[in-house]
């Protein structure tokens, strides 16, 4: 993204502390002619920070899924390497979450429990199977987020899911899967058993 920063009194304490040639080279001619008197002198820098994506793996710095996906960053993917999981996810932020394969990375949900829920962010989801989900309320499912969906509920976001197998997953509204005011693209997307 870009930020623009104001720098009004702390321009010598930057100056002295940060080494403006190795960490914001664009900043160079400012930090080095600091006015004697910077309380006289408002800069404004505009920097564009490039942040490098990092995957989290499971079982390699995270225990768990949902540790690794807390742990994650906008524009970070979740790695989830082949093995059966059992878990119940939530994803709100924008990251990726892949596995090896969906034939192989299996996630079964926690006890009378959805598999995964999406909300409120663009989220890739690839290569990976959901089962065993169970949702057992009736309320209205605009209002109970708790209801439908019992392999994956999406609400509020876009999604993409790719290679994903949703299998064997109970709910009253939406077994396998279920988006509410959400856009849902889909490839290779197998619902069976809901």
């Amino acid at each position: 993204g870009i930020y623009t920063l104001s720098l009004h009194d702390a321009l010598p304490i930057l100056a002295a502390t940060v080494p403006s040639t190795t960490v914001w080279p664009a900043l160079s001619p400012v930090l080095t002619s600091v006015p004697e008197s910077p309380t006289t002198h408002v800069v404004t820098v505009t920097v564009e920070v490039f942040m490098l994506a990092t995957t989290f793996t499971v079982g390699s710095g995270c225990a768990t899924i949902q540790d690794c996906i807390d742990a994650a960053n906008p524009g970070d993917e979740v790695h989830i390497p082949a093995g059966s999981y059992t878990e119940s996810l939530t994803v709100a932020k924008a990251i990726s979450v892949t596995g090896d394969l969906s034939s192989t990375t299996i996630i079964h949900a926690l006890a009378n429990q959805r598999v995964m829920t999406i909300t409120s962010a663009a989220v890739n989801l690839s290569d990976i199977t959901l089962t065993g989900g169970l949702v057992t309320s009736t309320e209205d499912l605009f209002v109970d987020a708790s209801v439908g969906g019992g392999g994956l509920r999406i609400d509020n976001a876009q999604t993409e899911l790719t290679n994903v197998a949703l299998v064997n997953n109970q709910s009253g509204f939406g077994g396998g899967l279920l988006a509410l005011t959400s856009t849902v693209t889909l490839e290779g997307v197998d619902i069976q058993q809901t």
